[in-house]
């Protein structure tokens, strides 16, 4: 009888140890992909983690109010909602991770590809299943072999939706080809040999992802044009390989000198009318100054490879990531700004480690952004380059590097494009090291729209000011905003005169644990452009009047505050008349103009935009000097000050040069000071 109890309690201790425990339950998790890169798409038109989830009963069970969760702390993490449905006897049921925001019935966290453990309660809370899993393969699964088996395994042919009792499963995993001529550029014609130890290689050159059903490589290729090659070995009873990219630029007739960034992706991912990102499609969606549905203003984001060739600082660089179509207006333009976005799913690699950018040391990037120039496209390619660029490296300002390059796509030359970083919370991680769990990021509105953290410290901020700012309230003011970053961004913005600006592209954000927000710069493709735009006057959205949005409330109540007021007429002193000189600014000017005047002709000719370089870079110059002047004047006028004296001051080399206690940026000073 003894003997009977303890194998009665033994069997049952296995039980609720194995990983899913389905000889105990009806509803089972069942298989998983947490490195969904092209296998299948959701509803949302994105490729996101899922979980099949299977009936294991003989009745019919609905799903609403059961919950997933990867902390077992947090049973209730995400409950499915009413819409889940029910799940009939031995059938399956797709739940999607990842597009939160876009499709509320995914799940709110993400299956982490390095591995974790995935817990299932039912309604009541009570734990129903769980599995554990390793590191994820892209495009394989965990499953169970067979369907409420409880054994797992690395599934090399998943099964959304339908049995595991077919499919394959493997731990080995097929080796890279290699390559004996790398991808770079070409004077002349090559030849490119490809090995791998065992298995077959197979290929393409139109930009897809190579599988069972594209070539097989016979050992080498002779390359007469330019060619974007991608190859995967396969083996029999292997996980396939991981996937070699590489473009390889044939130009007989000049030399490239900027950088060359290379996308490489399946043509159906550009182009598609259903899925496509870069084309007006059917599939779309209106907006962004645009009446007619296009597929470029969807929230998609498409499986790539990122190459980039001739970088001065770090050489050849290759990775797959996301890429996605950003901006706003400027979609609708024939060449568009493309989000490069590193994720886990890529074999593991969540950033991008090379240096871009000579004004920033910084190595690795979560989020880059290729610019198409926005509203400047038409223009010279660096309207907002160029503004950046002034106070790169000379003002306590959070502002975007800039790179030039011209970029290919799937081996088509398209064109000079602006590396810059983005402006968004992986601006902040590039910049200062905090993750987006440890920031509170605001968007610009009405409200200040949260896209990170929350409002609180944003909220007991516009509370003092509202009150009215005292020299008590100020103290506790300076601990929630960085007060001289933010005059610094203000003086920028006015300065340049931009008019799409205050209800409109603006970002700030604070380190939670204590930090005062910082505002990004980004976006100034309407600034040198109105050398009268007076923003301490304007009462349009953009003026530094309109109190419907954080960012001028905060300026209305501060400059009303005496102390804060002669700080910000200082900081506008010293900043303008210290980086606008003129000297400098051409400098700077011609910097940027060199790097691609030589490649302006190519990239007119691809659009057919037939701007003159030379003569809108002399604009941005000219602006420079003359604004100085005005903006003094509006100074004056806005804050009933003397009439401006233009002063040069340039005292020695290890001189620091101060105006009412601001430090001049650069040393020298040639500008306006208001009597």
């Amino acid at each position: 009888m003894k003997t009977s109890l303890r194998i009665c309690i033994l069997s049952l201790m296995l039980a609720l140890t194995l990983p899913g425990s389905a000889r105990l339950h009806n509803i089972v998790i069942n298989e998983l992909m947490a490195a969904n890169v092209s296998y299948m798409l959701d509803d949302t038109y994105n490729y996101g983690g899922w979980v099949e989830l299977y009936n294991n009963s003989p009745k019919a069970i609905n799903l609403a109010g059961y919950s997933l969760s990867d902390d077992a702390s947090l049973p209730r993490k995400y409950i499915l909602p009413a819409n889940t449905g029910t799940l009939q006897p031995n059938a399956y049921k797709i739940i999607f991770f990842d597009n939160n925001e876009l499709n509320a019935s995914h799940v709110n966290f993400k299956l982490d590809c390095d591995g974790a453990t995935l817990y299932l309660y039912d309604e009541k809370g009570v734990s129903v299943d769980h599995v554990e899993y390793s590191y994820a393969f892209p495009e394989v699964s965990y499953a169970r072999k067979g369907d409420a088996s409880e054994v797992w395994g690395t599934c090399i042919t998943p099964t959304p939706g339908a049995t595991n009792d077919d499919s394959e499963f493997s731990v080995k995993r097929a080796g890279k080809p290699r390559v004996n001529t790398p991808a770079g550029l070409y004077a002349d014609n090559i030849m490119v040999e490809l090995s791998s130890d065992g298995g077959t290689i197979k290929y393409t050159t139109d930009g897809s992802i190579p599988d069972n059903r594209s070539a097989v490589w016979d050992g080498r290729m002779y390359i007469g044009r330019t060619t974007v090659l991608r190859a995967r070995t396969f083996k029999k009873g292997c996980i396939p390989s991981e996937i070699f990219t590489a473009t390889y630029i044939i130009d007989k007739n000049r030399e490239i000198t900027l950088p060359v960034i290379s996308i490489t992706t399946n043509p159906e991912n550009l182009w598609s009318d259903s899925i496509g990102i870069y084309c007006v499609g059917t599939n779309g969606i209106t907006g962004n100054g645009v009446s007619y549905p296009a597929n470029w203003n969807c929230d998609w984001r498409r499986p790539a490879n990122v190459e980039i060739i001739n970088n001065p600082r770090d050489g050849y660089f290759s990775q797959q990531c996301d890429i996605a179509i950003g901006g706003g207006y400027s979609r609708s333009y024939p060449e568009k700004s493309i989000e490069l976005n590193a994720e886990k799913k890529y074999e593991g690699r969540n950033s991008f480690d090379v240096r871009l950018f000579a004004q920033k040391p910084y190595y690795r990037f979560k989020s880059l952004n290729l610019r198409n120039s926005g509203n400047d496209f038409y223009s010279s390619m660096c309207r907002d380059a160029f503004q950046q660029s002034i106070y790169a490296g000379t003002v306590d300002i959070d502002y975007q590097a800039y790179q030039p390059a011209i970029h290919f796509i799937n081996g088509e030359y398209y064109g000079i494009i602006n590396i810059r970083e983005r402006s968004n919370q992986h601006h902040v991680y590039s910049n200062w090291g905090y993750e987006k769990e440890e920031i509170d990021l605001v968007h610009n509105s009405a409200s200040g729209g949260v896209a990170l953290g929350d409002k609180v410290a944003l909220n007991r901020l516009l509370e003092l000011i509202d009150a009215g700012v005292t020299d008590r309230s100020y103290k506790e003011i300076c601990t929630l905003l960085d007060v001289d970053e933010y005059i610094n961004y203000i003086v920028a913005q006015s300065f340049s005169g931009n008019s799409d600006w205050m209800s409109n592209n603006v970002k700030f954000y604070r380190k939670r644990d204590g930090g005062g927000y910082r505002w990004v710069l980004f976006d100034l493709d309407h600034g040198f452009s109105s050398l009268s735009y007076n923003q301490f006057t304007a009462t349009d959205r953009s003026g530094l009047s309109n109190v419907r949005v954080p960012t001028g409330r905060i300026y209305q109540g501060l400059i009303e505050y005496a102390p804060f007021r002669e700080k910000f007429l200082a900081h506008a002193t010293a900043v303008i008349g210290g980086t606008m000189r003129e000297e400098r600014v051409q400098t700077i000017m011609d910097n940027i103009s060199a790097q691609i005047t030589d490649e302006t002709p190519y990239h007119t000719k691809r659009w057919g935009t037939g701007y003159d370089l030379a003569w809108q870079c002399r604009q941005y110059v000219n602006f420079a000097k003359e604004r100085k002047e005005i903006y003094a004047k509006q100074l004056a006028e806005s804050f009933s000050l003397g009439d401006p004296s233009n002063i040069v001051i340039a005292p020695g080399a290890k001189t620091a040069l101060y105006i009412d206690g601001v430090e001049v940026p650069t040393g020298v000073f040639d500008g306006y000071v208001n009597k």
